[in-house]
């Protein structure tokens, strides 16, 4: 009697690794004022696939029992890349108006300065005019003045003595020989307040003078 059994077993076994790189990348231009940033994403998925047959034969006979046993395996990878780009670019913009508003607003401070500094140079220029007029001025002035007082003073002292002195000695003796002596008495008292009105009104105009003069001088 002869009898042949097989037996067969699969076995299958998936193995999936995912890998993901990515990779960012950022160019500035200068000139341009721009920023340009290049982002790479690179993503591997890796599948194994593992599959064993076992096949097992045995033989039977009525003497001897044959068992053969074959093992097969299949291994099987596939390898899928994704790669994803993303490029973005930011330009930095400055307005020519800006830079020109800047620039005539340090122009007009500019020029504001210089108006200030020219101010200042004229009156600085006026306050050395005005020191030098009033310097001479007050110099010729005073001695204008000072030497004329003292003319004046010495003139008319000079004068009211000399011309005091003549008409009192010729009073004097008018009275003497002519009033006390005739006993004229109104030519006395005419004589009299003559006299003493021309004496004082000479000594308060000397003195009028004077003060004047001397307050003029020093105020």
């Amino acid at each position: 009697m002869h009898t042949t059994t097989t037996t067969t077993t699969t076995t299958t076994t998936t193995t999936t690794t995912t890998t993901t790189t990515t990779t960012t990348t950022t160019t500035t231009t200068a000139a341009a004022a721009a920023t340009t940033t290049t982002t790479t994403t690179s993503s591997t998925t890796t599948t194994t696939t593992t599959t064993t047959t076992t096949t097992t034969t045995t033989t039977s006979t009525a003497t001897t029992t044959t068992t053969t046993t074959t093992t097969t395996t299949t291994t099987t990878t596939t390898t899928t890349s994704t790669a994803t780009t993303t490029t973005t670019t930011t330009t930095t913009t400055t307005t020519t108006t800006t830079l020109l508003l800047l620039l005539l607003l340090l122009l007009l401070l500019l020029l504001l300065l210089l108006l200030l500094l020219l101010l200042l140079l004229l009156l600085l220029l006026l306050l050395l005019l005005y020191y030098y007029y009033y310097y001479y001025y007050y110099y010729f002035y005073y001695y204008y003045y000072y030497y004329y007082y003292y003319y004046y003073y010495y003139y008319f002292y000079y004068y009211n003595y000399y011309y005091y002195y003549y008409y009192y000695y010729f009073y004097y003796y008018f009275y003497y020989f002519f009033c006390y002596h005739h006993h004229h008495l109104l030519l006395l008292i005419l004589y009299y307040y003559y006299f003493y009105f021309y004496y004082y009104y000479y000594y308060y105009y000397y003195y009028y003078y004077y003060y004047y003069y001397y307050y003029y001088y020093y105020y």
